[in-house]
């Protein structure tokens, strides 16, 4: 599963530098929001955008050379946008974008806090929903085919000199590939490193016993260096 990020990666884009000061205080003061840059013009801030993984927006609906509402029109799906604006009426423009608040100059902290909650919960929903739709196959060449494999039917994989060995519910597949090549394709919250030669789904670990983990009533030995990352990936903080 794809990790969840505690930080919201944050852009204004406002031409009022006195309003800008203003937000930038209230964001200081929210940990999990993380302002990365501030524009007066969006055509200032287009690059940077398109350059930079951003997930929330705060954007005026109005500049001198561009309207804010329409050129939001332009952006990716997944940026969430607040509209800043000296105008209450200027709202109902921004209701057919779906966007996530619109927040009247000048604006309280505490109004502004509101909105930073709305964020929070709607970008890490949308980020668990992203986890969910990510890879859950790979694609291995093994005694002449291209076998599909599903993530989470691997129960481990061993290192064999060149070759890994991928042991599933079903069968094994040897295939000419690094320990280290394979990890990288596996999502790091499910398959952890137990020594030099094994890779392991916790999933499938039924126990800790003294410095091995046991899988299918198999015991495979943990690296002294490791025993503690096995522990805390299998337990996740609920050991008692």
């Amino acid at each position: 599963m794809k990790n969840i990020s505690s930080s919201i990666t944050c852009v204004i884009i406002d031409p009022d530098n006195l309003f800008q000061e203003v937000l930038i205080s209230y964001i200081d003061q929210i940990p999990y929001l993380n302002l990365v840059a501030v524009f007066n013009s969006p055509l200032i801030a287009d690059q940077f955008l398109e350059n930079n993984n951003i997930e929330l927006l705060f954007v005026c609906t109005d500049f001198d050379q561009i309207n804010g509402v329409e050129w939001v029109k332009s952006l990716k799906d997944s940026i969430q946008v607040v509209f800043l604006s000296d105008y209450k009426e200027k709202a109902v423009d921004t209701y057919e974008l779906d966007a996530l608040d619109y927040l009247l100059k000048p604006t309280l902290f505490e109004r502004f806090y509101k909105t930073a909650i709305k964020a929070k919960v709607k970008i890490k929903a949308n980020q668990i929903q992203e986890s969910l739709t990510v890879e859950k196959c790979i694609f291995v060449r093994s005694e002449n085919r291209i076998n599909k494999i599903l993530i989470s039917d691997i129960q481990f994989i061993e290192s064999q000199n060149n070759y890994i060995n991928i042991v599933t519910e079903e069968r094994q597949y040897i295939t000419l590939m690094k320990l280290k090549d394979i990890h990288l394709r596996l999502p790091n919250d499910l398959f952890i490193r137990i020594q030099k030669s094994f890779i392991i789904n916790i999933n499938y670990v039924k126990a800790i016993e003294g410095n091995s983990v046991v899988i299918n009533d198999n015991l495979f030995t943990i690296s002294r260096n490791l025993k503690k990352e096995v522990i805390n990936s299998f337990t996740q903080g609920q050991l008692i």
